[in-house]
This record gives C-alpha cells, sequence and structure tokens, in this order.
C-alpha cells in the first residue's frame, strides 16, 4: 500500500523524463527513489539531500509568512468563544468541554487576552510548518488560507491548539506522540474523542488506550478533583459545553455544504446579511469544496495513510457535524488540514494555477473576513454601555452580540451583574431561563436592558426567538415597567419599590 503510493508519487514527479523518450530511465529513477524514501543509501541519495533542505526552507518560510499574516488579522475585540474563555479565566472557572484550555491560558499569565490570542497566531504557524513539512507548500498554505484555519489563528480560539494537536496526530507517524497529541486535543475539546479510531488503526492499540487516558484525565480531575462534583453531575457539568441550538435533521446536508463552505471562504449567515451577498459568498467556498473534492478523488490517501484509517476519521466528525450545527464553520475545522493534504497532488499538478487561486482566496478572506472583524463600531458601543452601568445593577442582554464584551476585561462595576440570556436558554431551556430572571431582578439594584429596542443584529435574538423567548416576554419576566434610555440601546426599566426590595 504505502510503497504503491510513492511510487504513483513517484511517476508524478518523473513524468517529465518518460516524455523526453527515457523510458526505461524513468522506470529505474523510480525504483531509486523508492529505495531512497526506505532509507537505502543509492544514487538518489545527493539529490534527495538537496529537496530535503529546499523543502525544510520552503516549509519555514511558508509558517513564518503565515505566523505574520495572524499577527496582523488581529480582530478588534474576540470572538464570543473567546470572551467565555477568559470570563472562566477570570472568576477561576473551567469551561465544560475543553478542561485543559483555561489551566492554559493560566499558566500564560496576564494580560491573559494577549497571550491567549499569541497563543492561538503560534499554534496556527506550527501548524502550517508541519503541513508543509509532510505534505508540501501548497497544502499548507491552503490551510493556512482557508478561513476556518485563519479566524481561529488569529483569535482567542480553542480550536487553534486542539487543530494543532490534530495536524501532529495526522503527520507524525511515532506512536507515542500520536498518542500524546490526541489525548491533547481530547483535553483542548470533547469532540476531538472521535480521534480515536484512527490512532487505533495507525498506531495501534496501546497508543489508543494510552490517549484516551491521557484526554480522559484532564476531565475526570477537572469534575473530581477541581470541581467535587458528584458522577452525574460531572457528566452534566461535561455534556452542558454542547450547543443549545440543534438544527432541523431535514436541513443538515445543506447545512453541512454551508458550513464547509464558510470554513473555506468568509461568509454570513442568512440572517446576518441580504441573501444576494450571502449566496454569492458561500459560492466561493462551495466551489472550491466540490472542485477540490472532484479532482483529488482519484489521488491516494495522502502520506500514505491507508484509506480505511481515513475513512475512520471523516465519517464520526461528519456525522457528528451533520448532527450537531452542520452550519458551523467550526464542526468541519478538524477536517480542513486533511481535505488540503489529499488535494495536495491535484494542486501540484498546476502549481501556476494553484498559486493564482490561493492568492485570490487570500483576498477575499481579507476582503470580506479580516477587515469586517477590524470595525471599531461594536467596541464603542459596547464602552457607551459600559459607562452607564452603576454598581449593584442587573444586566440583561440576548448575547453573541456586542453585549457580549460587556465584562470580558473585567470592567464592570462591583456587584454587578450581567446575564447573557441567549446563553441560559439554551442550556437550561426557555422558562427556567425566564424565572432565573425574576429572581435576579429582585434583589438588583437597579435592572438594564442592553441591545432590546435598536440594535439591527440579529445575533442573540435569532437563537431566542426560536426557543419562544421574545423581546415582550423578557420585559414582562421583569415586571413590564416603563423603559429610560440611559445610553444608546441601554435602558432602566422602571420598576416600583414595592414589588422589588430595594429603591431604584
Amino acid at each position: 500500500g504505502a510503497q504503491v503510493v510513492r511510487l504513483q508519487r513517484a511517476r508524478h514527479r518523473l513524468q517529465p523524463l518518460g516524455s523526453l523518450g527515457m523510458p526505461g530511465r524513468s522506470l529505474m529513477l523510480e525504483e531509486d527513489f523508492i529505495e531512497t524514501e526506505s532509507g537505502s543509501h543509492e544514487p538518489w541519495i545527493l539529490g534527495s539531500l538537496a529537496a530535503v533542505r529546499k523543502a525544510a526552507l520552503v516549509a519555514l518560510a511558508t509558517s513564518l509568512a503565515t505566523l505574520a499574516l495572524y499577527a496582523l488579522s488581529r480582530p478588534a475585540l474576540p470572538n464570543g468563544d473567546g470572551v467565555g474563555y477568559l470570563r472562566a479565566l477570570r472568576f477561576s472557572q473551567l469551561a465544560p468541554g475543553h478542561p485543559a484550555y483555561v489551566p492554559l491560558l493560566r499558566l500564560l499569565g496576564e494580560p491573559a487576552a494577549e497571550h491567549a490570542r499569541w497563543l492561538s497566531v503560534a499554534c496556527g504557524a506550527l501548524g502550517v510548518l508541519l503541513l508543509a513539512a509532510r505534505g508540501g507548500a501548497l497544502a499548507a498554505a491552503a490551510t493556512a488560507l482557508s478561513w476556518g484555519y485563519w479566524s481561529s489563528a488569529a483569535d482567542v480560539e480553542v480550536y487553534a491548539p486542539a487543530t494543532l494537536c490534530v495536524i501532529v496526530v495526522l503527520v507524525v507517524k511515532n506512536p507515542f506522540v500520536r498518542a500524546l497529541a490526541a489525548g491533547a486535543a481530547i483535553a483542548l475539546h470533547l469532540e476531538n474523542v472521535l480521534l480515536l479510531p484512527f490512532v487505533l488503526l495507525e498506531a495501534g492499540p496501546i497508543a489508543a488506550v494510552g490517549a484516551a487516558l491521557a484526554g480522559e484525565a484532564a476531565y475526570v480531575g477537572a469534575a473530581f478533583f477541581v470541581l467535587h462534583l458528584p458522577a452525574r453531575a460531572a457528566l452534566s457539568w461535561i455534556l452542558s459545553s454542547r450547543h443549545g441550538f440543534a438544527e432541523p435533521l431535514w436541513q443538515a446536508p445543506a447545512g453541512a455544504l454551508f458550513g464547509c463552505a464558510r470554513s473555506i471562504a468568509a461568509a454570513p449567515y442568512f440572517y446576518e446579511a441580504p441573501v444576494s451577498r450571502v449566496v454569492a459568498q458561500l459560492a466561493v467556498g462551495a466551489v472550491i469544496v466540490l472542485l477540490v473534492v472532484g479532482t483529488a478523488f482519484r489521488d491516494p490517501a495522502p502520506l500514505g495513510l491507508r484509506r480505511r484509517s481515513v475513512l475512520a476519521l471523516v465519517i464520526p466528525y461528519a456525522l457528528v457535524g451533520l448532527l450537531f450545527f452542520p452550519t458551523d464553520s467550526e464542526r468541519w475545522l478538524v477536517l480542513l488540514p486533511l481535505f488540503w493534504l489529499w488535494a495536495a497532488p491535484a494542486l501540484e499538478r498546476v502549481p501556476a494555477l494553484a498559486a493564482a487561486g490561493l492568492l485570490a482566496l487570500a483576498a477575499f478572506n481579507l476582503a470580506f473576513g479580516v477587515i469586517p472583524q477590524r470595525d471599531p463600531g461594536p467596541a464603542e458601543a459596547m464602552r457607551a454601555a459600559r459607562a452607564v452601568i452603576a454598581p449593584g445593577d442587573l444586566v440583561i442582554a440576548p448575547g453573541h452580540g456586542w453585549d457580549e464584551y460587556l465584562d470580558f476585561d473585567g470592567s464592570l462595576p462591583a456587584g454587578s451583574r450581567l446575564i447573557l440570556l441567549s446563553y441560559y436558554a439554551g442550556r437550561d431551556g426557555p422558562e427556567v431561563a425566564l424565572e432565573g430572571l425574576r429572581a435576579a431582578a429582585g434583589p438588583a439594584r437597579r435592572v438594564l436592558l442592553v441591545r432590546l429596542l435598536e440594535d439591527a443584529d440579529p445575533r442573540g435574538w435569532k437563537e431566542l426567538s426560536r426557543l419562544g423567548i421574545t423581546r415582550e416576554r423578557v420585559r414582562g419576566a421583569l415586571g413590564g415597567g416603563a423603559l429610560r434610555r440611559l445610553a444608546p440601546d441601554v435602558y432602566l426599566v422602571e420598576r416600583s419599590p414595592a414589588r422589588f426590595g430595594r429603591q431604584p
């Protein structure tokens, strides 16, 4: 199997010799090529050493270029998940489903947001280095410029170190290293337990068991020895990391193509932009996905991997992606390096066209991904809202917008509390979440509503509406009092002192 793959690659690289009318010489070179890859010091060795040096320099240059790219692609504010991790770090909490990530950030020290982002940048560049060294510069560059990988490497995001661990599992042949990397990937993200079938087939049962134990240790340690939870509560805590808004199953195939396309080329959701713009941007990623799959299908599995091993990796992740929020590009990020590694031979057959396509992809993601994230508007709205929050206030917001950032740097006044409703409603259900609002409002000095009336961004409210929570129900849970504007889209709920515990 592996020797056949090497022979096919040798034939591809040496095809020009055959076209010069030297089939015998070409066959001899193919045999020498295979012997050299097997460790034999035959006539190819001098050329191989020169090629290795050149490949190493190209890999290093590709990695350094992406390091600079990710460093310069800093968003104006971290993404919502990143804010959650930083909030958990500030309050000495752990992130369910990602028990190793917050302790890792704690080791980096302050300023946490800056150090966390540089961790992502370094992990992204190191992943590109490994891909370039093992799969070629084109496959590495294609991965680096794909929006799912690029955005996670430029932001505060657990997917950057987790994806680096997955890349190590893919490209490093040593069973011990594979087991260690798979265990780290599982500790960083629960979904990566799906790596175990691949590790079993490629590295053996001992490596698979070791990876499972290493990954499980993070969850056991966090649940039982840090949080001191009983068994049932520990399981509930771990599973609370799942997304609270399920997609209808009949939409899953189209949603999967949507998510795969967004992992390649930046695109908004349909509720975030006009339909024509969403379709146009999605078409870019979808065309790339379909084109690469069609052209790479005839090539063997990359890196000498067995097809059954690749299927053992792709099928579980694809099933989970279909069942749980398939439109989210993060569901498909783990498969992105494998996707481009498999496409490497197809890219190498048309290097000039591939390079031009990657430059176009870079320009596209820069224009529609990086630049919009540098918009200062959300940060300005957040600062204006935070300026009117006083000690003891209860601040209620839908979440998933600029309201997520009101406390991400720890600047809320003492005794004030922020409730991001979409998080609690998705986790606990709508009725429990609304009852929680009533209970929290009673002892609060004041109740403020953020992003209730003016902000046109539907994020947060879209998810809440699917659970039956509207703006009117939120106001009703707080007594339905009149609203007084304090700042852009920040309103004070006028309450009767007889109904609530404190004088506003």
